[in-house]
């Protein structure tokens, strides 16, 4: 079956590449008329190989999404844009809350010690709390580009899976500008209405040698989930922030630019229904839940021109903050039971909560230099220095039997040092080799409680690439190795009963290493109206940490118990069918699955759909004088998957008694549902009035299922109900 399931996904790759359709947010812009006034697909340039190229230059698998794109799809979300992304899969907790997975590289939806497969960039600035996926909203970016496959060369650890980088606009030297922007949208069944609030400002100081760029921003997203216990509603919460940043060229060789981000979340709880207590979207938490994340982010980024290279150099710092309270009131009921009152044991209704508090903070500097100049020879050498601290401590209170019985307290300090370097050769006039090697030495020191464990590693990540262009077309032969770092768990509680033989092997988990081996082609086809890009690929995914369960359910580390083979397809298509009209496709089918002699053998890996595809329109009318009009529809039709590893639930005490009571014995599979979203406006002058739907047709299918939740009852994520809005921008 599975050479069957492999073999209908190539079949679904050349369907790719002969469809018809375009994502409301893709790469290519609308397109553009030539000369003889017949159109053609506007070029997009990417830096995703460290230097300005044509995406469809670059042999390896890229999507760019324009902001220009953005803005008229209203996107405001991870899901608003990525969804439309061939290979990426986004598993949603709740607002600002997500973990991005790229070509069905994911063992669980998240964990509390484990950090995902793929690293997200704001501009040059790597960030990864150890914490939560950190996001930034994607208002006023000059693009965003999607890397698919392991970046370990130029982008270091944790991009095993590939790299998210959302480009900011820079301050325009020359442009006085002011945009303005108020959108006022309704979600079905929320508790009022949804808004977003913005303003971009570009203000040059002196004309070709600095301008100062300021972003501001507020959303705020009404609750639609009812809490029978409570009888308020929750799901929604506020986004607030800003960027400032300072662009300074004294003279034509050196360019300097000074960033600041500000961006705060503050959700009223998880995005989750527990259909086991009724109908409809329902859940039943004994009091108010809420989930706080700041992020304050400074970056420097200087450039200077030697003719025949460029040097690059980079300084970044962050802090990232997280508070959040959840329901935990049938939550580790055995290890309630052996903290002293074996009556509260199980399912009996006691007010328990969870409150994690953490800090995570990163300095990070690079210097890079990059050759100029040269077609026949390209170079690229630098360094990169990060130094990572964390701080967390979580607590469990419960007033009615101990108070505060339990505290978790964690630190983790890690340092990293690496050399990187890239070579890209042309041999003759068609081909071309490209080598890239990056060494990486880390250092990294956790404790838990009284208990702290250390690590050392350095680690090779080389990339080969084979490529050959016989005028438009391009066909790349690639090899390339990503890794992520291994940790400490820390020892089991000291309860009770507790009781783990061999516990030594569990205190620390090792890294995973992933090799990919990628063919694919882009291909420009007739005079510039018709763009072509697919892939085939095949990785291993070696030393795979797992979470385990000890102790019945008490103690759960992670251990480097598996791996993996991934084969997948990949692509995407544009059409510029006439002058304002672009059709675009795009998909992919990925067989990931766990090997070996494990229990999870020959399982799909979780979290992340087999198959995805994207079809859609736009448009906007051309050379019009007075209005504008523009719009787009687009269906995006997400596989089904499972949740967790283990088809069936958990064994230990808690969870089946769980189970038990609300009748589960098998993961249900999830996912299996098409969206479908819309957008029209005009535009005239600096003022541009749209509307959207989202979700037009109202799925609300589930995307995640967790059978163990904090509350207790089975708990799913879903798809956001249908939201209608209407949006006015205005350029002063």
């Amino acid at each position: 079956m599975r050479g069957n399931s492999f073999a209908s996904g190539i079949a679904l790759a050349v369907a790719i590449t002969m469809a018809v359709g375009t994502p409301e947010v893709r790469a290519q812009e609308a397109p553009t008329p030539t000369d003889e006034g017949q159109p053609r697909l506007d070029d997009i340039v990417v830096t995703a190989s460290r230097r300005a190229e044509n995406i469809l230059d670059e042999p390896y698998s890229i999507s760019a999404i324009t902001g220009d794109s953005l803005a008229k799809a209203s996107a405001t979300e991870y899901r608003d844009f990525l969804t439309a992304v061939p290979g990426v899969a986004l598993v949603e907790a709740g607002l600002g809350t997500n973990n991005v997975i790229i070509r069905g590289l994911a063992t669980a939806a998240g964990g509390s010690n484990l950090s995902g497969t793929v690293v997200t960039y704001f501009d040059e600035t790597a960030l990864s709390s150890g914490i939560r996926s950190i996001e930034v909203e994607p208002l006023d970016m000059e693009r965003l580009e999607v890397l698919r496959g392991p970046q370990g060369t130029l982008f270091g650890a944790g991009s095993l899976g590939g790299t998210l980088r959302l480009i900011p606009q820079r301050p325009n030297f020359v442009e006085t500008s002011l945009r303005m922007s108020a959108t006022g949208s309704k979600t079905h069944a929320g508790d009022g209405l949804d808004s977003n609030l913005s303003a971009i400002a570009n203000l040059p100081i002196a004309t070709d040698i600095a301008a100062l760029r300021i972003v501001g921003f507020r959303r705020q997203e009404a609750d639609y989930i009812r809490n029978l216990q409570t009888g308020g509603k929750t799901g929604g919460g506020t986004v607030s922030g800003g960027r400032a940043a300072l662009r300074i060229r004294p003279v034509s060789e050196l360019d300097l630019l000074f960033q600041y981000v500000k961006d705060r979340t503050d959700a009223d709880g998880a995005r989750v229904r527990e259909p086991f207590y009724g109908a409809g979207n329902v859940q039943r938490r004994r009091g108010d839940e809420f989930q706080d994340a700041d992020l304050d982010l400074f970056n420097f980024t200087g450039t200077y021109d030697f003719g025949v290279a460029q040097l690059t150099a980079i300084t970044s710092r962050y802090v990232s903050k997280l508070a959040n309270r959840l329901d935990a009131s049938l939550f580790d009921g055995n290890v309630v039971a052996l903290a002293g009152n074996p009556a509260r044991y199980g399912l009996a209704a006691y007010d328990l909560f969870s409150d994690d508090n953490a800090r995570s903070t990163a300095f990070a500097q690079e210097v890079r230099l990059t050759s100029q100049g040269s077609d026949r020879l390209k170079w690229l050498v630098g360094a990169y220095y990060s130094n990572e601290s964390l701080t967390r401590i979580q607590t469990f209170n419960e007033a009615q039997l101990l108070g505060r019985f339990l505290r978790i307290d964690r630190t983790n300090d890690a340092k990293q040092i690496a050399v990187f370097g890239e070579a890209n050769v042309a041999l003759g006039q068609q081909w071309g080799i490209d080598l890239g090697l990056r060494y990486s030495d880390y250092r990294q020191r956790t404790r838990v409680d009284a208990n702290a464990g250390e690590q050392k590693q350095g680690v090779w990540t080389p990339r080969f690439n084979l490529r050959f262009q016989p005028g438009e077309q391009l066909f790349y032969l690639q090899v390339s190795r990503g890794f992520r770092l291994g940790g400490y768990n820390g020892p089991p509680p000291k309860l009770p009963g507790i009781v783990i033989a061999d516990v030594q092997r569990y205190l620390t988990y090792g890294s995973d290493t992933l090799w990919n081996y990628e063919l694919g082609t882009k291909m420009r086809l007739a005079d510039g109206r018709l763009n072509v890009t697919a892939a085939m690929f095949h990785s291993d995914w070696a030393d795979i940490p797992v979470y385990v369960t000890l102790a019945g359910g008490a103690y759960t580390p992670l251990a480097n118990v598996g791996a993996a083979t991934i084969n997948g397809v990949e692509g995407e298509v544009a059409w510029a069918v006439a002058r304002g009209l672009t059709l675009t496709a795009s998909g992919s089918y990925t067989d990931a699955r766990l090997k070996g002699s494990t229990q999870y053998a020959s399982q799909r890996l979780p979290s992340s759909p087999s198959t995805v595809f994207n079809a859609g329109l736009t448009y906007e009318q051309p050379g019009a004088v007075g209005w504008r009009p523009y719009g787009g529809v687009n269906a995006n039709y997400v596989g089904s998957y499972r949740s967790s590893l283990n088809e069936e639930f958990a064994t230990n005490l808690v969870g089946s008694r769980l189970n038990t009571r609300f009748g589960l014995t098998r993961q249900p599979v999830v996912g299996d549902y098409v969206l479908f979203n819309l957008n029209a406006g005009v535009r005239r002058g600096g003022t541009d009035l749209s509307i959207f739907a989202k979700n037009l047709f109202g799925s609300e299918k589930t995307t995640l299922f967790n059978s163990f939740s904090y509350g207790g009852a089975p708990a799913e994520s879903f798809v956001r109900p249908r939201t209608i809005g209407l949006t006015l921008r205005q350029d002063l």
